[in-house]
């Protein structure tokens, strides 16, 4: 990888690559490679200068880092491509605390050409790195898959999470802002949790008319509110909305 440039193959001898992204982890570090057919400009001044975000999603077989750059690469998911390879053969981060955080090494190739249309290098945070690191332990505990498990895994996490902002909702780690999909599927889960809480105390209610029951439904709401509201979820006016990053 470090003999990578750009207009050279990213795989010698190879063209007509499918469109797709995979991130790999190794000896030399960190990679994200995505394969974009006939990329335009805005695509590629987007891998070399654009706004950067990641996300880290965890499946039952396989992980993700999900990734943007700029307006022009929107979030777009990379599966870790680590587990294909043979157990022996896999690179695992050490269990330290990765100080400084890490570098990302981003590659754009025109799936078309075979050849490598954009370079990049990015600082990861180091408290997403460590959760990176972490999945790539975990992962490593894990059998080696062929390309058919592999592909049968893949298609797995697709029906349960068809596009990427989807998968967004799973995330458990991420840079800059908390993106507004994670933020959408929390406000869900505080109002289905707070369903649940007005279920069992109505069920409360109706089986007692025990004045405390009422007093401690009252305390639950009030708490809510303010927790929405102390986020900036919820208006004094008992109005929802996802706030801005």
């Amino acid at each position: 990888m470090s003999a990578i440039q750009v207009g050279q193959p990213y795989i010698a001898g190879r063209t007509g690559l499918p469109e797709h992204a995979g991130y790999s982890y190794a000896a030399d570090g960190h990679v994200l490679s995505i394969f974009i057919r006939s990329p335009n400009r805005r695509k590629m001044d987007a891998i070399r200068r654009g706004k950067d975000q990641f996300a880290l999603v965890i499946g039952p077989d396989i992980f993700f880092l999900l990734y943007r750059f700029g307006k022009a690469i929107g979030w777009s998911a990379a599966p870790y491509w680590g587990i294909i390879i043979p157990n022996d053969e896999r690179a695992v981060p050490a269990m330290d605390w990765p100080e400084g955080g890490t570098v990302l090494r981003v590659v754009l190739v025109d799936a078309a050409t075979g050849l490598v249309r954009a370079l990049r290098s990015v600082a990861l945070p180091p408290h997403f790195v460590c959760d990176l690191h972490t999945a790539i332990r975990r992962q490593a505990l894990l059998p080696c898959l062929n390309k058919t498990a592999y592909n049968v895994a893949l298609a797995s996490m697709r029906r349960l999470c068809p596009t990427s902002r989807r998968l967004l909702q799973l995330a458990v780690a991420c840079t800059g802002p908390v993106p507004r999909e994670k933020l959408v599927h929390r406000i869900w889960l505080r109002e289905h949790r707070l369903n649940q809480v007005l279920d069992l105390l109505n069920r409360f209610s109706i089986l007692s008319d025990d004045k405390e029951t009422n007093i401690y439904a009252a305390e639950v709401l009030r708490a809510l509110d303010a927790e929405l509201m102390g986020q900036g979820f919820m208006h004094v006016d008992g109005s929802f909305e996802v706030p801005h990053e």
